[in-house]
């Protein structure tokens, strides 16, 4: 906050060297620098094994999420997402009943020969 209160300028406000120089800056004393400094040593190999096991862990996340992905369309692929109902036929029935109704609508002059693809095998 004093650092902003010192900055002069309209857009992009600026401090300038002599105000920098001049600011007080509380450094606390040397016996203390040097306990904070034997207390990060004991802390940054803890912070770089949390860092290895969390990036294990993104990745363990992307992997089962990219497997999980997979799994569900081979399971779609397959028909076995939802139980299947002998009622509503197989694909190839569904691919029949949609290539029939395409070359009735091409009889029927509503649907141009070349924009069914069924049709030009026929």
């Amino acid at each position: 906050e004093d650092f902003i209160m010192k900055g002069e300028g309209g857009a992009q406000p600026n401090i300038s060297r002599e105000k920098l120089v001049s600011h007080l800056m509380p450094v606390p004393p040397l016996a203390e620098q040097e306990r904070i400094i034997e207390r990060l040593k004991l802390i940054y190999p803890l912070i770089e094994k949390y860092d290895l096991i969390n990036s294990k862990i993104g990745n363990l996340d992307n992997t089962i999420l990219q497997l999980t992905s997979k799994s569900i369309l081979q399971y779609a692929i397959q028909g076995k997402l939802v139980p299947q109902l002998d009622i509503e036929g197989t694909a190839s029935d569904l691919l029949e009943k949609i290539q029939q109704t395409k070359l009735q609508l091409v009889k029927e002059g509503k649907l141009k020969k070349k924009d069914c693809h069924f049709c030009q095998y026929r």
